[in-house]
C-alpha cells in the first residue's frame, strides 16, 4: 500500500518554482520528503531531473541546488540524468550575459554530483561519460571538458 502514496504527484514542477521563495528551512524540508517519496524509485528521478534543472539560478537557489545534489547523490546516473545536468551547463555557457560567477556555481553543482556518484559508482559513470564523449554536439564536449578542467 504504501508502495503506490504519493505525497507530490505529478505537480513537483509547480510546486518547486514556488518553493523558491520560500524560507530556507521550508525548502529543506520540502527536499526531505522528496528525498523520502524517491528513495527507491531510480527510474522517476529521471523524469523529474530535467524539469527541475531549467527552473535553477545558481546565485539564488542554493537550497534547491543542494536538495538536488542530496537527491541524485542517492540514485545511480543514468545517461538520461548526465545528460540534462550537462545541458543544464551548457545552455548557461552558451547564453549571452551571464555572469562568470554563474558559471563558476553551475559548475560547482555540476561537479558536486559527479563527484558523490564517483565514490559510489565509478564504472557506471565512466561508461555514461564515454558515451556522452562520443556522441554529444560540439557545445556539449565543451561543457563537459570545461565543467572537468576545474575539478580539484
Amino acid at each position: 500500500m504504501l508502495r503506490n502514496f504519493s505525497m507530490f504527484g505529478r505537480n513537483i514542477e509547480g510546486i518547486l518554482e514556488q518553493s523558491v521563495t520560500w524560507e530556507s528551512f521550508d525548502q529543506i524540508t520540502l527536499w526531505q520528503l522528496l528525498n523520502f517519496e524517491f528513495a527507491r524509485q531510480d527510474a522517476v528521478i529521471e523524469y523529474f531531473v530535467s524539469p527541475t534543472l531549467h527552473i535553477i539560478d545558481p546565485d539564488a537557489h542554493h537550497e534547491l541546488m543542494s536538495g538536488m545534489i542530496e537527491l541524485l547523490r542517492s540514485h545511480p546516473p543514468t545517461p538520461s540524468i548526465f545528460a540534462s545536468l550537462f545541458q543544464y551547463l551548457e545552455k548557461l555557457l552558451t547564453s549571452p550575459n551571464i555572469k562568470n560567477i554563474t558559471i563558476r556555481n553551475a559548475k560547482r553543482f555540476v561537479l558536486c554530483v559527479v563527484e558523490a556518484w564517483s565514490s559510489r559508482y565509478n564504472n557506471r559513470l565512466a561508461d555514461i561519460f564515454c558515451d556522452q564523449l562520443n556522441s554529444a554536439s560540439e557545445p556539449r564536449i565543451f561543457a563537459l571538458l570545461t565543467c572537468f578542467s576545474e575539478w580539484e
